[in-house]
């Protein structure tokens, strides 16, 4: 069961632009990486040679992969994502780190299902983007494949469980998204406003995306991060 590519127009061309609807996006990221540096620094001692293998699911022009990198160099990252358009700015973005980074053009749940065995997964703003059926199938074969002690970390579009605090979320964000026009690119703001609305409709709430890592046998789940819409899951395998 693959999942459907949703960035291939002008929102994937000008994705980088979405920052400016979201001005907390960088620390939303760095977040990210402050876990996974913590993270590594518990399990690895500071005379491990590495590589730490990442593998990062949904990882578009690369965002969220060079926060990866630079949190230590040992970290080799495997970014998987099925948007072309997205993978082409992110391979012209990464040549200076070599092997360090690998981009894979693949359905997410079938790159997982090809690993024999993964220690730390991270994904941000992307889960979100999958139907229902589709992220229970994936969770548990994260879980299936990862090692126990390892690390899972989801920066996502997450609602909170009352409705109506969510919808008061998302409002807010579909207000942020005026600024495209404002800035004279009244398209994104349309094509980002139909995306905000289609993610609505198959939304993953905070007891959701708990109930699927525990079922996945996941422990210590934690939320770690939360601005409007969006919040940082944290999980450890069993």
């Amino acid at each position: 069961m693959q999942q459907d590519k949703r960035f291939s127009g002008s929102i994937g061309h000008d994705y980088n632009m979405f920052k400016l609807a979201a001005p907390y996006y960088d620390a939303f990221e760095q977040e990210a990486g402050n876990l996974l540096a913590k993270y590594i620094k518990s399990r690895y001692p500071s005379d491990y040679l590495g590589p730490i293998n990442v593998y990062e699911g949904g990882c578009g022009t690369g965002l969220t992969t060079k926060v990866l990198l630079d949190i230590d160099p040992r970290v080799r990252v495997f970014a998987i994502d099925n948007e072309p358009v997205l993978l082409d700015q992110a391979r012209e973005s990464f040549k200076e780190y070599g092997e360090r980074v690998n981009f894979i053009e693949s359905d997410l749940l079938e790159a997982i299902e090809n690993l024999n065995e993964l220690d730390i997964f991270v994904s941000v703003f992307t889960i979100h983007n999958m139907l229902p059926e589709y992220r229970e199938n994936l969770f548990g074969k994260i879980g299936e494949k990862m090692k126990s002690g390892g690390l899972l970390i989801n920066g996502d579009k997450i609602a909170q469980n009352d409705l109506e605090a969510h919808k008061k979320d998302l409002d807010a964000q579909l207000e942020a998204l005026k600024i495209f026009t404002q800035k004279g690119q009244p398209e994104l703001a349309e094509q980002w406003t139909k995306h905000y609305l289609e993610d609505d409709k198959i939304k993953m709430t905070e007891s959701d995306q708990i109930n699927l890592l525990e079922k996945s046998g996941f422990i210590n789940i934690s939320l770690s991060f939360r601005h409007l819409t969006d919040a940082i899951v944290i999980a450890e395998k069993r």
